[in-house]
């Protein structure tokens, strides 16, 4: 019965700890995604200003989108806050634990994927740019 006692106990502290360290994942890909739309961001739109390139349609794309999502962030915030609570409240099965880290796991590859993007679009751009700027 001990072994059993102690399975249990561990299990416990492995799924809270897998949940925490998934948040903390989030919580990274989220503000590397805001400091990209609030530093970044601006500075590619300078360097393209002064070479005189034409601002490309999909940067101009990810630009609104984070220009919204700064602005208006109670548009992302307020669903997935209602969805976890709803999840939270009606959810009674004897997996809840597994079923919420399996959602944690989620959310947090798509803020990963999303934050991978944005950067990879930035950093070809600056690299062409720089490219182009070469002299021969």
């Amino acid at each position: 019965m001990q072994w059993k006692e102690r399975t249990i106990k561990s299990d416990w502290k492995w799924r809270f700890t897998a949940q925490v360290f998934l948040v903390l994942s989030i919580c990274l890909s989220v503000g590397v995604t805001c400091f990209l739309f609030l530093f970044i961001t601006p500075s590619v739109m300078y360097l393209f200003v002064q070479t005189g390139e034409e601002f490309p349609d999909h940067l101009k794309a990810i630009w609104n989108i984070g220009d919204l999502l700064i602005a208006r962030p109670y548009l992302v915030v307020t669903p997935v806050v209602a969805l976890a609570g709803l999840f939270e409240w009606k959810c009674q099965s004897e997996n809840k634990t597994l079923i919420r880290t399996a959602m944690l796991a989620v959310v947090s590859l798509i803020s990963a994927a999303v934050a991978f993007v944005v950067i990879f679009a930035y950093l070809i751009h600056i690299v062409l740019l720089a490219v182009a700027q070469q002299p021969g």
